[in-house]
């Protein structure tokens, strides 16, 4: 897969669409996408390639969104001398899980300083080949953002829905509400109570989203990604990006 086509079928991802656009706001110094089913056996490789095992000497991560191979990937982390950091503007880089809308072979590729530069060539293209075979297709994106310094952490002040890719709502978190949408598989529930947001009831086959905990922080997100939904928590300093 070129890198055109690369990117072509990770921004058909309608959830990843609002997260690559906030990265890009964020002036994140590295992005790694991975699409593979298995990134727990490549991103610790990539990684150390990239720098990022010695050029961040305070290597914290977190989880923006729920991640079905989390353990895994932390296992691999630690090894490596990376600690968790529930706050997302805290931790040094920041990891998201995505569904693509259709089989993708295995690939990854880097934005550096907002520059794409194409990762798969000398010695990773060896890693790139050993992925695909024997040919093999995938519907899990891996992004993982990473920036030397962060933001101090802040309480959010409103959540904002997004449903299929485009904004739905945007609900202050000062206020108690209940709400429920029409997903793609059906409805969805958000509750906020006492300044936090929550998933509380989705159609959803494994429920991920309603046993994820209430976000109140700026950037704290919670995904349903069988519904392409997602609730996004902003502040007075965030930037909130929309997909139409």
């Amino acid at each position: 897969m070129d890198r055109r086509g690369f990117f072509k079928t990770i921004m058909t991802t309608s959830l990843l669409a609002p997260i690559l656009l906030a990265s890009k706001k964020a002036d994140n110094e590295l992005e790694l996408y991975l699409i593979t089913d298995k990134p727990q056996d490549y991103i610790s490789i990539l990684l150390g390639e990239m720098g990022c095992h010695t050029n961040f000497p305070e290597r914290t991560y977190t989880f923006l969104t729920s991640h079905p191979h989390s353990d895994e990937l932390s296992k691999i982390l630690a090894a490596n001398g990376w600690s968790y950091n529930r706050a997302p503007y805290k931790a040094h880089m920041a990891l998201s899980f995505s569904l693509l809308q259709s089989n993708a072979g295995p690939s990854f590729t880097m934005v550096k300083d907002g520059r794409v530069i194409d990762i798969r060539s000398n010695k990773l293209r060896a890693l790139w080949k050993k992925m695909n075979q024997p040919r093999s297709f995938s519907t899990c994106l891996t992004t993982a953002s990473l920036r030397r310094s962060r933001k101090p952490l802040q309480q959010g002040t409103s959540v904002v829905v997004y449903n299929g890719g485009s904004k739905a709502a945007v609900l202050a978190l000062d206020k108690e509400n209940l709400q429920t949408f029409r997903a793609r598989e059906g409805l969805i529930t958000v509750k906020i109570a006492s300044g936090k947001a929550w998933v509380e009831e989705s159609s959803c086959r494994n429920k991920i989203c309603v046993h994820s905990q209430p976000v109140s922080l700026s950037g704290e997100r919670i995904i349903c990604a069988p519904n392409h939904f997602m609730i996004s928590v902003i502040g007075n300093n965030t930037i909130d990006t929309m997909i139409g």
